[in-house]
């Protein structure tokens, strides 16, 4: 029983994550063609070159949400299919709420919610964009790659 409740959650998470994750990247994709059509950009070619990296950096940020998303996956499988003891349950619960709050954060930072501009007019957004998600996640995946102990009785 426990089994199949552990490959539900997992099948249930994965094709969430999947489902978002092209919700996000439609709607990226959306949002670009919308600009290129109101703003003439094919003359200007400073104003293009700046949509292409804005472009490349939503998918950086959008990859890393995705790759939280799967540590945070992994670390409550572990949790739900093992039953850890001890501190590797509670490494696999920081690394699962660490990857989830991340996560979240994200999403917020995407859909408009949050705005991390300063008094003095400076945008730090994609500053703590490139630097939370992939330290995150390296600190994340090793919380959650604890191996556990099985006891062989």
């Amino acid at each position: 029983m426990n089994n199949k409740k552990c490959n539900s959650f997992l099948w249930i998470s994965l094709a969430f994550s999947i489902i978002s994750t092209i919700f996000i990247i439609s709607m990226l994709i959306v949002s670009y063609n919308q600009a290129i059509s109101n703003i003439n950009i094919n003359n200007d070619t400073q104003l293009r070159v700046g949509y292409e990296e804005s472009l490349i950096f939503t998918i950086f940020v959008i990859l890393s949400s995705f790759v939280l998303e799967l540590s945070c996956i992994r670390s409550i499988y572990k949790i739900l299919k093992h039953k850890p003891i001890g501190y590797v349950k509670i490494c696999y619960i920081i690394s699962s709420l660490l990857a989830f709050l991340v996560i979240v954060f994200i999403h917020l930072v995407l859909f408009g919610s949050i705005h991390l501009a300063s008094s003095s007019g400076r945008d730090y957004t994609a500053d703590v964009l490139l630097l939370t998600p992939w330290s995150s996640f390296i600190v994340s995946f090793v919380l959650g790659s604890i191996p556990v102990k099985h006891d062989d009785r």
